[in-house]
């Protein structure tokens, strides 16, 4: 079951509602990226729970780079960028 909470106090979006993972569960999700490395290297990845991004995902990379480096391991000083868009499936998106 997902609950959603009012947040009256947050004026910076217009969807002034947010899951409460407390009073309820949270829906997980994953996403494909490249990840482009230092030195030209280029991964393409999962980003689990990409749904805990903020939105719109897309705009906070350093949030997304913080993920990838947690859940694989890598040096968040490694990464350069990221691309969301790397496949046809989101593409017409970009």
């Amino acid at each position: 079951m997902y609950v959603l909470k009012k947040n009256v106090d947050n004026k910076q979006t217009t969807l002034p509602y947010e899951l409460d993972a407390q009073l309820g569960d949270h829906p997980r999700s994953s996403r494909k990226v490249r990840v482009f490395m230092r030195g030209g290297e280029q991964k393409v990845l999962d980003l689990h729970d990409y749904i805990s991004i903020p939105p719109p995902r897309t705009s906070h990379q350093d949030i997304a780079i913080r993920m990838v480096s947690e859940q694989h391991g890598l040096t968040p000083g490694a990464i350069i960028g990221l691309d969301f868009f790397h496949d046809k499936k989101f593409g017409k998106y970009k």
